[in-house]
């Protein structure tokens, strides 16, 4: 239950954690227990120019809230990936769910993944696009990064993606797995206000 200064903190911060990955992260029993009291907010650096977000980080935080605790689910919310977007999976078998989205934006909402062989060129332009390229494996090992190597080498960990530098402009795309997640708390006393207004 909350009290009123439970609620007035709530109004002034939130029942939120906002993490910014820099690698992937368990979330603490407690804060799953919370249910929709909770609220996960994930999003990318759109300043830095050194740590893109890799998609399984945002996919690990998404499934534990989907998972939740005691109460039920967390609200997730993926605010952005920040100026480094995934591109492609360096091997694009080993991400079954890109490979899928991918074949179905190439060839139409009924091609079969499994009939087509892509290959991370086919997404990402390896030899225009050097300056504004990184491959990062999913523990956050650069295997090519622009502002530390001169050469690109391909990246031999799996679990690997190719990112591109999109600049803070459009550091704001929020789409993970082909969908938006807009998922926000439930707070009593923000209820109670909202029924209040209407009145």
């Amino acid at each position: 239950m909350f009290d009123e200064e439970s609620c007035q903190a709530t109004r002034q911060t939130g029942p939120s954690a906002f993490l910014t990955l820099l690698g992937p992260i368990v979330l603490p029993r407690e804060f799953l227990d919370l249910g929709r009291q909770a609220w996960a907010i994930v999003g990318g650096e759109s300043i830095g120019k050194k740590h893109p977000l890799h998609p399984d980080w945002v996919r690990g935080v998404r499934d534990q809230c989907a998972t939740g605790g005691a109460n039920g689910p967390v609200p997730f919310h993926f605010k952005q990936w920040g100026r480094w977007w995934p591109a492609a999976p360096v091997y694009p078998d080993e991400d079954p769910v890109w490979k899928r989205l991918h074949v179905a934006q190439q060839h139409g909402p009924d091609a079969d993944p499994d009939e087509w062989v892509v290959d991370a060129a086919d997404a990402v332009d390896l030899t225009l696009k050097r300056e504004r390229l990184c491959a990062m494996d999913r523990d956050g090992a650069f295997s090519w990064h622009p502002t530390c190597a001169e050469e690109v080498q391909p990246p031999p960990a799996a679990g690997s993606w190719w990112f591109e530098d999109h600049g803070t402009r459009d550091a704001h795309r929020r789409e993970l797995d082909g969908r938006v997640h807009d998922e926000h708390p439930w707070v009593p006393c923000m209820v109670k206000e909202r029924v209040s207004e209407a009145a």
